[in-house]
């Protein structure tokens, strides 16, 4: 989803062009200037597009301490998939330990995690 009323909408979605994109209500679309070009891109990064949202709304924002962890934690975990790990009991008492302090050494912490 992404929302309407974007100021360079181009830069949010990492694409080119600069008055060809438009949003719909089913999506993005380019007002292409020759049916010969082609074009691809990756899809648009959502922290881009509400950031840009935000900014063309008139307000200046910027991820939270926590939204940081929080990123950071979906980038190590390989995404929405590996959160799942963060059910186990256990390895959420372990991060507890380490977060007071309590450090690890490297075989101590995989051998941790082996029991996990």
């Amino acid at each position: 989803m992404i929302p309407h009323g974007i100021d360079n909408l181009n830069h949010a979605i990492g694409a080119i062009g600069f008055n060809e994109w438009r949003v719909s209500d089913k999506g993005l679309v380019y007002l292409s200037s020759n049916n010969k070009w082609s074009m691809s891109f990756e899809a648009p990064r959502a922290l881009n597009i509400m950031t840009s949202w935000f900014k063309s709304n008139g307000w200046e924002v910027e991820i939270s301490s926590s939204g940081l962890i929080a990123t950071q934690m979906l980038k190590q975990l390989e995404g929405v998939w590996g959160v799942g790990l963060l059910k186990r009991k256990g390895l959420i008492e372990l991060l507890n330990k380490m977060s007071e302090g309590r450090a690890l050494l490297k075989n101590a912490f995989w051998g941790e995690i082996q029991k996990l």
